[in-house]
């Protein structure tokens, strides 16, 4: 069982996830990858209705062996666009890391979406574009569902043979310590 420092993450039991896997092999366009957002429809209206706190949006993130997504941070500067979301694994991520970073004042931030580089488009998301060291403070494998701190700067790496694929669920919380509240979780280290 994995521990988890919740400033940066924690778990969330919703049951059987495994139609995830099914709307990704049959709902969604393949060509649009690496990362391909799916508004909520009849597929999912019953993990919605279940789950008051999901929003009308589920991000689909293809990261292929070998790769990574670099530091980067959502939604910066308080916009609420993904600032809470729930993780849901659905192929391969047991061999991919998540890690948030510690990063110096003089960090250099890119926005990709500025001069249209981003990987998909609606985006907002603030990327390292150079910065003299960072420390990763926590990392994980997300092999179960989980709310996510996405406002800390964070990155993805796939270390494994197989493509990976993650379903992100944007939620409706403002913040994550919103989510936190909701869901009774303190501040843990993992310790």
């Amino acid at each position: 069982m994995t521990e988890y420092n919740t400033k940066y993450a924690f778990p969330v039991d919703i049951g059987d996830y495994s139609i995830f896997k099914t709307v990704y092999e049959q709902l969604i366009p393949k060509q649009q990858f690496p990362v391909y957002r799916h508004k909520v429809g009849p597929e999912l209206i019953e993990f919605k209705n279940k789950f008051e706190w999901l929003g009308d949006y589920v991000d689909y993130f293809l990261l292929y062996p070998g790769t990574a997504i670099g530091i980067h941070v959502d939604g910066y500067d308080g916009d609420p666009f993904r600032a809470v979301v729930l993780n849901i694994p659905v192929q391969n991520a047991e061999s991919t890391t998540t890690s948030w970073h510690t990063m110096p004042a003089e960090t250099e931030w890119k926005n990709p979406w500025l001069d249209g580089s981003g990987a998909y488009k609606g985006g907002n998301a603030i990327f390292v574009k150079s910065a003299p060291s960072n420390i990763i403070e926590y990392s994980l494998k997300t092999t179960e569902p989980i709310i996510f701190n996405t406002h800390i700067p964070h990155s993805v790496k796939n270390r494994g043979p197989g493509i990976r694929i993650m379903a992100s669920w944007h939620t409706k919380f403002d913040t994550y310590e919103q989510a936190r509240t909701y869901f009774n979780i303190p501040i843990s280290d993992g310790n």
